[in-house]
């Protein structure tokens, strides 16, 4: 991201005239990149619910088929809806540094609601996961029981530990996501300001 803002600097001190190369530059770029985190988002989707499968399928029980069913479905789903999100920042090829700005407001935007939408899948995809984890080792079928006596193991708080580091991952990036879209807001108005001025100076 402090990359695109160090490009974006640069290109708001060339004339319009020698920007557009720069801009259809950045904006293919932004493209690639975006496809290549949905290739990878795809990917891991798909090792997580062979690994689900798998792992239903070691130890099958009617409780492990409804809890991996639930896993997958949501996987699925999360997959999909970022799938949706991620087509926002393909966009099109922009050649004007008006029209490029404009598009990475709206990609950063996706990206927000991405961020938010993995902040209220992570509660249910996680209960989820503890639920099948201790349905997987536990020998009485009663996860809860499982997890309640082994809540204090190292394996169960290295656990819960990245639970909360992922949650505040996820804060600190919707908090700087939300904060690149106020500088860029700002950036186009004032670059907007700046036309209206010039145009209004040529008009004279």
């Amino acid at each position: 991201m402090q990359a695109d803002f160090d490009d974006l600097a640069q290109l708001w001190q060339q004339e319009d005239s020698h920007s557009t190369g720069v801009v259809m530059a950045l904006s293919q770029r932004a493209v690639r990149r975006a496809r290549w985190i949905e290739r990878a988002e795809m990917l891991v989707a798909t090792l997580l619910i062979a690994a689900v499968s798998f792992a239903a399928w070691r130890k099958f029980s009617l409780g492990m088929l409804i809890v991996a069913a639930a896993i997958i479905a949501f996987v699925l789903w999360s997959t999909y809806t970022h799938y949706r999100l991620r087509r926002v920042e393909w966009g099109a090829d922009q050649r004007e540094r008006q029209q490029f700005v404009e598009g990475q407001i709206v990609r950063h935007r996706a990206r927000i609601r991405r961020t938010i939408f993995d902040l209220i899948l992570f509660g249910p995809l996680s209960l989820f996961g503890m639920v099948f984890s201790s349905l997987r080792q536990s020998e009485n079928g009663e996860p809860f029981g499982h997890f309640v006596d082994h809540l204090w193991t190292w394996p169960t708080l290295l656990g819960l530990g990245a639970m909360f580091v992922t949650v505040a991952y996820l804060i600190v990036r919707l908090n700087r996501q939300r904060h690149i879209v106020r500088r860029l807001t700002s950036s186009l108005a004032e670059y907007r300001q700046e036309a209206a001025l010039d145009r209004f100076t040529l008009g004279q």
